[in-house]
């Protein structure tokens, strides 16, 4: 039998409400509808006829799950014979978990992290809050942990595009171990990804030290090399700044989603979210303002956003930099800005001005950051404006790399490759760079 819903009696006071136009319009076709669970097609078939729908149904339903079952068969986990543990494994307890603190290797430093494991594999990655850093992990932090699943990862070494036994490996590089002792690493080659690791710097020093004439090279896919460029030239090789969200009343942002893609560090998000709602009293509310050319997350929550072309970040850069050289006295910044400042349109400057005036106000309580994408010259004009600001120090920490080495780029890389230079190359990078980077490795094919 077909189910006939009851609606309530509608009462005589008030206001009336209806659920659609039909019910207000109050047609035949649509009283003749209203009450009915299926649809008026249907109305007309007998209880019979109903189950024999569902009958046929189920006959199918059954022939598919039939076959189902003779073509997955072939889809079972594959079996494999082992051998048991003559001495058990320390600490690991079937089925019991076993958690224990390690980092993960981030633009930035390290993200602490506490990881889950089951009987020896990685099950789960949780921040470690008990590191004065430690914090909760983002979204790329938390989806590493599919990279060691991955079925494309790399399961053995590979040499010359064809994968090699570790036994094998292991031989060719005792071989050339006594080669390149005799000869100080000539043609030897490491290329790595680029690392704030205190411990990997201090290996491959003493790989560097081993082997002086062997070059070393660094290679990363998405990098931010021109920021660091600018910090070379401006501030000493090797100094990065880490901002400092937790001292900072005013910031301002040219493209920089440091709330979402473009994290700055571990806990630069929780310590600017902190300022959004203080907790002390007396404490102010950080104030953010935003030029992008896309929606952002950082965007979502300014208090001043301004959607802006990305061709147009570094006359906003220029811009800004005029403004701020002009209230604080700085000539130097003026004269740098002002051509590329000229470009600017008449409401970009009117956006531009109240925002350099409240960031001049809270000067030593404000910080401007850029883009990992933009030009040398934005993070130039970014640098000249925060130390205007005197955010150096104080809303900006900087920080000195120790490495102990000085690597190449990735176009050295390429030359020496195709000057025949290099005879080992060893490729030690997280990403692979005969995919992303074909160009460098022409020379080899």
């Amino acid at each position: 039998m077909k189910r006939v819903w009851h609606h309530p009696e509608e009462s005589n006071t008030g206001r009336r409400y209806w659920r659609s136009l039909s019910e207000y319009a109050n047609t035949p076709e649509f009283s003749e509808k209203l009450g009915r669970e299926f649809d008026p097609g249907l109305a007309g078939e007998t209880d019979e006829q109903r189950e024999s729908s569902r009958r046929e149904f189920m006959k199918i339903m059954g022939g598919v799950a039939a076959l189902s079952g003779l073509t997955m068969t072939s889809c079972r986990r594959p079996l494999q014979k082992i051998m048991p543990f003559t001495k058990h494994v320390e600490w690991v307890i079937p089925g019991k978990p076993l958690l224990y603190a390690t980092s993960m290797p981030r633009p930035w430093g390290a993200s602490p992290m506490v990881v889950v494991t089951h009987e020896g594999r990685p099950t789960h990655l949780q921040g470690n809050t008990l590191h004065p850093n430690g914090a909760g992990l983002d979204i790329f932090a938390q989806a590493s942990i599919l990279d060691l699943y991955n079925p494309e990862r790399a399961q053995k070494p590979a040499k010359r595009g064809k994968e090699k036994e570790w036994r094998h490996f292991q031989k060719d590089v005792s071989g050339w171990i006594a080669d390149w002792k005799k000869d100080g690493g000539e043609g030897l080659a490491l290329l790595l990804n680029p690392s704030r690791s205190p411990t990997r710097a201090a290996l491959v020093t003493d790989f560097a030290t081993a082997c002086p004439k062997a070059k070393i090279f660094e290679y990363e896919p998405v990098h931010q090399r021109t920021s660091a460029a600018a910090m070379d030239a401006l501030l000493g090789e090797g100094v990065a700044l880490l901002p400092k969200f937790a001292q900072a009343d005013c910031v301002f942002s040219l493209d920089c989603d440091f709330v979402g893609l473009d994290t700055l560090s571990e806990t630069a998000t929780r310590d600017f979210m902190k300022r959004r709602a203080p907790d002390k009293k007396g404490e102010k509310m950080n104030r953010l303002y935003i030029l992008e050319n896309r929606y952002t997350l950082t965007g979502g929550i300014a208090d001043h956003r301004r959607p802006l072309a990305a061709s147009l970040i570094p006359v906003a850069a220029a811009l800004l930099a005029e403004e701020i050289g002009k209230l604080s006295g700085d000539a130097s910044l003026q004269e740098a800005a002002a051509a590329l400042a000229a470009a600017a349109d008449a409401k970009l400057r009117e956006w531009i001005a109240p925002a350099a005036k409240d960031l001049f106000e809270n000067k030593g309580k404000s910080i401007v950051l850029a883009g990992p994408r933009h030009s040398e010259a934005v993070h130039a004009f970014t640098l000249g404006i925060n130390n205007a600001l005197g955010a150096l120090g104080v809303t900006l920490e900087p920080l000195k790399s120790q490495l102990g080495y000085k690597p190449a780029g990735a176009a050295e890389l390429k030359a020496d490759l195709t000057a025949k230079k290099i005879k080992h190359l060893i490729v030690l990078t997280e990403s692979d760079p005969a995919y992303d980077a074909k160009d460098i490795f022409k020379a080899l094919s």
